[in-house]
């Protein structure tokens, strides 16, 4: 298990019942004031860190932590999602969604770029597309042209259009965390069905990026109060929804 905290990385073995620390660099410095994002493992194996400032490749169950210059940018990073054909989608605070092929070992190019700045997580879904939990809404974008297919906001249907992460579940819904609740998109027929605090939410203001759903089909939220998790399905005429 890998955790986080200032500028430490913890790795904790299961097996043994112990916690390794180790510190991440760049150019000698330690990012005393950094911010962790996410821990990803590519397709390929290798375990990626990302933090606002940088990304970070662990290697050797963190006898090496080494940052994947290719991806050094002077705006913070919000996000990293991986897609197929061996590339990455990465988000920031300010600029576009940018896109990068990987070429051998860690080598990085960037390919292209998507102009939806202040894009909190985003996902792919095996239909070809990339879901974008933005700060002004949700983004539906072609994988391979990446052009917008569609923006959903509160004109769609949506309680709130700051959406602060986003996930599928396996009948055809997105749902979203946002600050006023959880939304759930049909991505067939882009209905919306909105859930506030009548269905046992923490609060109606939910966190950035604090997200999971496990092999169960369960997903989790995080917010200011508290953590909501649910199993979906969530159909338009069940009479018994999801419980929060």
């Amino acid at each position: 298990i890998w955790l986080n905290a200032t500028n430490k990385i913890y790795y904790y073995d299961l097996e043994a019942k112990k916690f390794t620390k180790l510190k991440y660099e760049l150019e000698g410095s330690a990012y005393l004031s950094d911010i962790a994002r996410c821990f990803v493992r590519l397709t390929s194996n290798e375990l990626l860190f990302v933090t606002q400032k940088g990304i970070f490749n662990i290697e050797d169950n963190g006898a090496t932590v080494n940052l994947i210059k290719d991806f050094t940018s002077d705006a913070a990073i919000y996000h990293l999602a991986e897609l197929p054909g061996n590339r990455v989608a990465i988000s920031y605070k300010s600029g576009p969604i940018k896109i990068f092929k990987k070429e051998s070992g860690l080598n990085f190019s960037e390919i292209a770029a998507i102009p939806v700045d202040e894009t909190n997580c985003m996902l792919f879904q095996n239909n070809g597309i990339i879901w974008a939990a933005n700060t002004t809404g949700l983004y539906k974008i072609d994988a391979t042209s990446y052009k917008t297919i569609k923006k959903f906001t509160v004109q769609d249907g949506l309680a709130n259009d700051c959406i602060n992460a986003a996930l599928p579940d396996k009948f055809g819904w997105i749902w979203c965390s946002t600050n006023k609740g959880i939304v759930a998109v049909n991505t067939v027929n882009e209905t919306v069905q909105n859930f506030g605090m009548s269905q046992n939410l923490q609060d109606l203001e939910f966190n950035a990026r604090a997200f999971d759903g496990d092999s169960r089909g369960y997903i989790y939220f995080g917010g200011v109060k508290g953590l909501n998790y649910f199993k979906p399905p969530h159909l338009d005429n069940d009479s018994i929804q999801p419980r929060l």
